[in-house]
This record gives structure tokens, C-alpha cells and sequence, in this order.
């Protein structure tokens, strides 16, 4: 996974935007021959259910949730969503 935020996080800010992470998955899929299936919307879901601090943009850990909820199928409830939320909000 280190190699794969490597890659992503072209500036070193630690952190990707939206734009960034679905340009790079959408070259994913076409690098797999798997173009025609990306979901825009799936896509977009996914990305505001780990974008927790709601910044617009994905930290490390937020990227490795969002690949494996796109590997597993497996999204998380409203309310872990919610209780991850209240982590961040206490962390600031």
C-alpha cells in the first residue's frame, strides 16, 4: 500500500483529492481491461463514506478503506460511519 500512496500522493502533502483518486482508478480499470465497468456513482459513494474528516480528500488510511470496501464489497453501517466521525471531531 505504501507504493500505491506513493504514486497517488504526487505532491508529498499526504493526501489525494476526488479528482486525483478517480482519474487514478479509472486508469486502474483500463490498465486491467476493466474500463467499461467503472461506476461514477459507486465511486463517489464510497469516496464520501471514507472521506470522514470531510476535507474533500483521502489520508492513507481513508485510501486503504476505500480499497478494501472496492475489494470486498463491504461498506461499513451509518452508524460505524458515524462513530468514526466522532473519533476525528475528538482528535481535533
Amino acid at each position: 500500500m505504501n507504493l500505491l500512496w506513493g504514486a497517488l500522493d504526487t505532491y508529498g502533502v499526504g493526501a489525494i483529492t476526488r479528482r486525483q483518486c478517480k482519474e487514478s482508478i479509472k486508469k486502474v480499470y483500463s490498465f486491467v481491461g476493466l474500463g467499461s465497468l467503472f461506476n461514477e456513482l459507486l465511486f463517489n459513494k464510497l469516496f464520501d463514506l471514507v472521506d470522514l474528516d470531510e476535507d474533500g480528500s483521502l489520508d492513507k488510511k481513508e485510501l486503504v478503506d476505500l480499497v478494501m470496501m472496492a475489494l470486498t464489497g463491504k461498506t461499513p453501517s451509518k452508524e460505524e460511519v458515524k462513530k468514526e466521525k466522532v473519533k476525528i471531531e475528538k482528535k481535533n
